[in-house]
């Protein structure tokens, strides 16, 4: 049998599929633990020595007539969106400012971290807190999953397996804050970059250090890779442009023509484009590998902060200081489209023919289709700044986290609230939550607590007084000034 925990995901549907296969059987087994619970009926097995030979015909009339009714499960309660806005209202993720999120790459796994110096690992899409791991941002994921990547304050690395969460090594050497990560595709390099105007490429998984990357002058400002692993691209406060070969991190080219801090990059899904902007207010287009520049693309007023290329490569975006977002066809460089958005953008994420924006001072994420540049819908619910976002892989699912401590879910492409991470542990006296237990094929018992009115979780299951074909029931429950709880009953 499978383990319990493989990858990013829990195995609910092995769970499902065993918990199905033997429903009855499951019910004398797992009722029989809990006081006052009498076992289901199970069905007599015919010895096998007793078997009716093959070549002789069964008594038509021991057969089961054919009208008999199938016994059906009563169906589960539809829990309009709005009504999960309601539960969600004061539900807490962290005890202070969510800054980063990452999904895993099967979309079952998310990372938050927050000001209150932890990082927690949530499984998706039910949102069920699986563990809070002492950690900062930034973060980042190896292709595979099996390993998180931490930095932050501390000047230290910290490399955790997944989905467990344990610690597995920590690495030392940055004399200052650890501010941005890049991990190759095949996992086997980690790039960091520091406060301390250092850049420093890493083995992994062992965490050993390959080498420290100089040439920058002052801070480097951002890092990222060629999606055949063999390339390297950095920014700095120096306004160059460094590529570096991997794995072994030989300086290849300084790209000069930027006449103050680059702050962003982005390499074009081929790889054969590589796009630079920053404090100057323009964009800067390169060939790959060799790094000849190629066009400057000069429409934004202000400062640049993000860009992204859409999945296909055949479109740029980029938001500036400006408060636009700005559409570019490629590999031409031709400006197609110029978004008025009304704040400063920080982080937009492209998925399939959409735009996920979050800006500065906004409690919205919008949403806005491509190449269009239509605004298809504006996600509400957050009380403070909308500090970061994350994107399933296959598009269907947007995380975004918050200054008010939460961390929502929306579906996509219409942008439904969906749900809402809740940490009972963080939240206020008041806060009630529905405990679920759920089993997994290694017979782990997981227990997790979801917001009343939350979503039903795949594969959960209560595990006392459950008989087979009816829906058992699970107990709201939270904490109050007395120290109980509150009751409520919703169905698993």
């Amino acid at each position: 049998m499978q383990k319990g925990l493989t990858g990013w995901r829990f195995d609910r549907r092995d769970f499902l599929t065993a918990a199905g296969a033997a429903a009855a059987t499951a019910v004398a087994g797992v009722a029989a633990s809990c006081t006052g619970t009498t076992p289901a009926p199970t069905s007599t097995l015919v010895p096998t020595d007793t078997l009716v030979p093959t070549d002789t015909p069964m008594p038509t009339d021991t057969l089961v007539p054919t009208d008999t009714p199938t016994p059906t499960p009563t169906p589960q309660p539809t829990i309009s969106p709005e009504e999960r806005v309601r539960a969600c209202a004061g539900v807490m993720a962290h005890t202070e400012s969510v800054v980063a999120l990452t999904i895993g790459p099967d979309g079952t796994l998310l990372a938050s971290a927050g000001e209150d110096e932890n990082v927690k690992l949530w499984s998706l899409p039910d949102g069920a807190l699986i563990k809070t791991l002492e950690a900062t941002a930034p973060l980042a994921v190896i292709p595979d999953g099996a390993l998180l990547v931490s930095g932050g304050a501390d000047n230290l690395i910290k490399l955790w397996s997944l989905p467990d969460g344990e610690l597995l090594k920590t690495l030392e050497g940055h004399k200052d804050q650890v501010w941005g990560l890049a991990v190759s595709p095949d996992g086997s390099r980690l790039a960091s970059s520091s406060a301390d105007e250092t850049t420093r490429l890493w083995s992994l998984p062992q965490g050993q250090l390959v080498k420290n990357l100089e040439g920058h002058e002052g801070s480097t400002h951002d890092l990222v890779m060629t999606p055949d692993g063999t390339l390297l691209a950095s920014s700095g406060a120096d306004a160059t442009v460094r590529l570096w070969s991997l794995p072994e991190g030989e300086l290849i080219e300084t790209l000069e023509g930027h006449r103050d801090a680059v702050w962003s990059l982005a390499i074009s899904p081929d790889g054969t484009l590589l796009a630079s902007t920053g404090k100057e207010g323009v964009v800067r287009l390169w060939s790959l590998p060799e790094g000849s520049p190629l066009k400057t693309l000069e429409e934004h007023t202000e400062s640049v902060w993000i860009l992204e290329f859409s999945p296909d490569g055949n479109l740029l975006v980029s938001g500036g200081a400006d408060e636009t977002i700005k559409l570019w066809s490629l590999p031409d460089g031709e400006l197609l489209k110029s978004l008025e958005v009304g704040a400063i953008p920080v982080a937009i994420n492209l998925q399939d023919g959409l735009l996920a924006l979050r800006s500065v001072g906004d409690e919205t994420v919008r949403l806005w289709s491509l190449p269009e540049g239509e605004l298809v819908n504006t996600l509400e619910g957050h009380t403070d700044n909308v500090t970061s976002l994350a994107l399933s892989p296959d598009g269907t699912l947007l995380a975004s986290g918050s200054a008010d401590k939460t961390v929502k879910l929306w579906s996509l492409p219409e942008g439904e609230f969906a749900s809402c991470l809740m940490d009972l542990a963080v939240n206020k006296d008041d806060v009630e939550g529905v405990t679920y237990k759920l089993e997994t094929a290694s017979g782990e018992t997981i227990e997790y607590t979801l917001p009343c009115g939350a979503p039903i979780p795949p594969g959960a299951a209560c595990v006392c007084n459950c008989v087979a074909g009816n829906l058992p029931s699970c107990t709201c429950v939270g904490h109050t000034s007395g120290g109980g709880g509150g009751h409520y009953w919703y169905p698993c």
